[in-house]
């Protein structure tokens, strides 16, 4: 419920931003213009936003998978740790119960 009612308004706030800037842009790949004019691409200001938000989250998520490389790491590691010691202890209740009950 709480995603919908975070995500209708954004929905209603993109779509009257996008309503509202449809005026084509240039976008300039060569500022200095030494390569010409087919570094520029003409397109609505709505999808150069869109797609310059997109990209960010693009790369501020693989900024932060590769910033977050050690923890996961780590992770593995306590895993692995984890599982040789439940086979240890699994070894060591296996070789107790085979051994003979001391009677008094």
């Amino acid at each position: 419920m709480l995603k919908l009612l975070i995500l209708v308004p954004v929905a209603i706030i993109a779509m009257v931003f996008s309503l509202a800037n449809r005026e084509s842009v240039a976008v300039v790949l060569d500022p200095s213009g030494l390569l010409g004019d087919w570094t520029q691409i003409r397109m609505p200001l709505y999808l150069v936003v869109f797609a310059s938000m997109m990209l960010g989250v693009v790369i501020g998520g693989c900024a932060s998978w590769f910033r977050q490389g050690k923890h996961r790491k780590a992770a593995r590691e306590a895993r692995s740790d984890a599982r040789h010691a439940r086979d240890e202890v699994a070894q060591v209740r296996a070789q107790f119960a085979s051994l003979p009950l001391l009677r008094r």
